[in-house]
Parts: C-alpha cells; structure tokens; sequence
C-alpha cells in the first residue's frame, strides 16, 4: 500500500510539475523558467521583464492552486497546506515583479 502512495504522489508530482511545464511552453516569452518547492508551498517564476503579464501569472497560480486542492483532499498533499507563495522575479536582476500568497483548499 506504502509503494502504492509513494507512486501516486510521484505522479501528482509530475501533473503539477508538467502544468508549469506547458504554462512556460505557452507563454515562453514571459516564462523563462519556474521552480516548485519540495512542499508545494511555493512556485518561484523568472520571468522576462519586457514581457511581463500579471494576468498570465495569476491564471496560472490559480491552475497550481486548484490542483493543490485535489491533491490535499485526496490525501496525496500535505493536510496542513493552507497556502502557497507565487512568486515571478526579473532575468537578470533576481528582484521581484510579483509575489502573492493564496490559499489551499
């Protein structure tokens, strides 16, 4: 059963991991790269200043988000997640052009 889990929480992995993946593929100018940490409780963007669309970067944390919230009532997801920090920070410099936490339900 504990093989059974650890695989179903590898592949929740990968469906959040390939969500940013297509989010990048399809807005490539703004999205240059992503990182999400270990807990999900944070998507950290670079993304391309002359580009830069807060539109884009909120339609997909919220995907992140509705995601996260399967995941945690499916018991895939840490229970005590109640939130996530997205973040999009400049090439080149590292400062921040968007941060804002949501919750998890």
């Amino acid at each position: 059963m504990a093989s059974q889990n650890l695989a179903l929480k590898k592949k929740f992995r990968r469906n959040v991991e390939e969500k940013l993946e297509l989010a990048a593929a399809k807005n490539s100018a703004l999205i240059v790269e992503w990182e999400l940490s270990p807990q999900y409780d944070r998507v950290a963007l670079v993304c391309g200043e002359e580009r830069f669309s807060d539109q884009v970067v909120i339609h997909v944390a919220t995907s992140v988000v509705r995601l996260l919230g399967v995941g945690k009532r499916m018991g895939i997801v840490d229970k005590d997640l109640s939130r996530v920090v997205v973040e999009c920070y400049s090439t080149g410099s590292g400062h921040s052009l968007f941060a804002r936490e949501y919750g998890v339900e």
